[in-house]
């Protein structure tokens, strides 16, 4: 069964980069450039995967995700420069199944624990990537050593910023 995904984003230079890169991965893939055209996309092309943008003009990707939370055939991932813990809650409330972080080339996908630079996945150790999701989820913060040792080494796992990481036991 061939894999089929579509990419959602205004921005068109921004969808074309997406579906180049899974196109090279062997997916095929079409592409939408506002909420309505992906509704009638999702009915005739059917995919298994919808990377939809968060912020769309007209209906945003909460709404078109909103639509599709009874469809049980497809996975979605909310694509967005946003890092509000309540967008990301609220998303995942209406239908979807992760979030990407992405900046330029590096696109961060939290509950994969995959990091991507340049098309390449890159190889974390388990800390490394925590303390890349906590920076990159709460950019223009400034942590301390202290706080970055509490927070992803430490007892410590949620400090009221948008990054929440995974406990471990103390020794």
């Amino acid at each position: 069964m061939e894999e089929k995904i579509l990419v959602v984003d205004d921005e068109k230079s921004i969808a074309d980069v997406i579906a180049y890169a899974f196109r090279r991965e062997g997916y095929t893939v079409e592409k939408a450039y506002d909420g309505s055209s992906a509704l009638n996309k999702i009915s005739s092309f059917k995919p298994n995967l919808v990377i939809l943008d968060v912020m769309m003009p007209h209906m945003k990707g909460f709404d078109v995700c909103k639509k599709l939370s009874s469809r049980n055939d497809m996975g979605i991932i909310l694509l967005t420069a946003k890092d509000d813990i309540v967008d990301k809650v609220l998303g995942l409330e209406l239908g979807a199944d992760d979030y990407e972080i992405t900046i330029k080339s590096l696109k961060l996908i939290p509950r994969q624990r995959r990091v991507i630079l340049e098309g390449q996945c890159l190889e974390l150790k388990p800390k490394e990537f925590d303390l890349l999701a906590l920076l990159l989820s709460s950019q223009g913060r400034v942590y301390t050593r202290e706080e970055l040792l509490d927070i992803v080494w430490g007892d410590r796992v949620c400090r009221g910023d948008a990054y929440c990481g995974y406990s471990r036991a103390k020794a």
